[in-house]
């Protein structure tokens, strides 16, 4: 640590200390208060002179060296992003036409359980037996062989695989705070622009007329070095 920087810490311990025993209680102490609050000022102001170059340096090798990492990383990066949109399209294709094959599948056997019924229902009416052949028509399907489909395997790589990663989108806000208003949802669901808010209060003042929302003055004490 820099003379400076002990320094620095030896009158923060100090400032520290005698602001426990500052208690604003009287104009004597009110005084002393205004005293002090412009010393721990001047304090502030030296520290700013030393930190602030260190910061700033530090801020600048900071950024050269994210714009370094930016520059290595943004071209695989970029790649990825493509390749990532096409594994996933074309495992969600491969994905349909498996359950288009099974669909079908399903849809054939259905199709031969149905002959299958008719013509058992036909030829008990041929012997003369009608009741049998409600029955038939009514009763569960016959089993049958599954027809040869089109095997398609999922889409599999060494290395890679899926999740779904969900997220929410509001398309609706009005409805969304209706649902609030009608506590079919919890509150927390919906967050004020407290930055828009901030702007119309310092703008209206007291005149701020916002449903749900109370313009809020805090009393800041400016001190100068004298």
């Amino acid at each position: 640590m820099s003379a400076g920087l002990a320094a620095l810490d030896e009158e923060s311990l100090a400032i520290a200390g005698q602001g426990e025993e500052l208690a604003v209680i009287d104009q004597a102490s009110f005084n002393r208060a205004a005293g002090f609050l412009q010393t721990i000022k001047a304090y502030l102001r030296r520290v700013g002179e030393i930190m602030d170059p260190i910061i700033q340096q530090a801020h600048e090798t900071h950024r050269v060296a994210l714009g370094q990492k930016r520059k290595l990383t943004e071209p695989a990066l970029e790649i990825q992003r493509t390749l990532n949109g096409q594994v996933v399209s074309y495992e969600r294709a491969v994905e349909r036409r498996r359950l288009e094959a099974a669909a079908e599948t399903q849809r054939q056997v259905e199709r031969i359980q149905d002959d299958l019924k008719l013509g058992a229902a036909v030829e008990a009416e041929k012997r003369g037996d009608p009741a049998r052949a409600e029955r038939i028509l009514a009763g569960p399907p016959p089993p049958v062989l599954v027809p040869p489909v089109e095997v398609v395997p999922p889409a599999r790589a060494e290395g890679l695989s899926f999740r779904n990663d969900w997220s929410a989108e509001g398309v609706d806000l009005i409805l969304l705070a209706q649902a609030v208003a009608e506590r079919r949802v919890p509150v927390h669901y919906l967050q004020p622009n407290q930055t828009a808010l901030n702007q119309a209060a310092r703008a209206m003042k007291e005149a701020l007329d916002i449903p749900g929302v109370r313009a809020v003055v805090t009393r800041i004490p400016i001190t100068r070095e004298v």
